[in-house]
């Protein structure tokens, strides 16, 4: 009984000692690649695939937390009255909808003011200022910033991503937009503040 089972951890040992042999080309240096197969220097890479924690938002015109440009503001303060520029970015491959919702969480209406609903392609990356002029446009609904006088007010700009085709309506309230927001995948918001001339 002792010798069957020394035999048998001889041959155990023998085969730990060929697969070795045979994974190091016997030589003790690791044995090339087969044809066609890339050694671990030469791999390729395989670059990330967007998801949403990647979604990024931003202007050209503020910086998150910072003052709204006076273009952006209502005739009655000196404004034009235009839309801002705005870019975005990480947008995941999932994507079949995206949404832009610009709310006043100051105004004096309850759940605050929206000042623009937009829907956009999920391969689009971006407006540029002034870009309600063209009513056929998603931003055409914008509606310029114009707070009370003397008020300061934030603005929020938030992306929402969608992997389905949503509607959007003309108008939107509070409850609309929370709605919108339950069935998104991802979000990237930024904010910017007006301050109006006291009268």
């Amino acid at each position: 009984m002792i010798a069957a089972r020394t035999a048998v951890a001889t041959l155990a040992a023998a085969a730990v000692v060929l697969a070795t042999v045979a994974c190091t080309g016997g030589g003790g240096q690791e044995s090339a690649p087969a044809d066609g197969a890339a050694s671990p220097s030469t791999a390729p890479v395989i670059e990330a695939i967007p998801t949403a924690d990647d979604i990024e938002l931003s202007s050209p015109d503020f910086e998150d937390g910072g003052e709204l440009p006076l273009a952006i503001a209502c005739e009655t303060y000196g404004g034009a009255g235009e839309s801002p520029a705005l870019e975005w970015d990480g947008i995941p491959p999932a994507a079949a909808n995206l949404v832009l919702v610009v709310h006043d969480p100051d105004a004096p209406l309850d759940g605050g003011f929206t000042h623009l609903l937009a829907r956009f392609g999920p391969t689009t990356s971006g407006v540029e200022a002034g870009a309600n002029e063209n009513l056929n446009s998603p931003m055409g609904r914008w509606i310029p910033v114009c707070p009370p006088a003397g008020e300061e007010h934030r603005y929020t700009f938030t992306l929402y991503v969608f992997p389905i085709e949503v509607g959007i309506p003309a108008r939107a309230a509070r409850d609309d937009i929370e709605l919108l927001s339950a069935d998104a995948i991802g979000s990237a918001q930024i904010t910017g503040r007006f301050a109006a001339p006291a009268s």
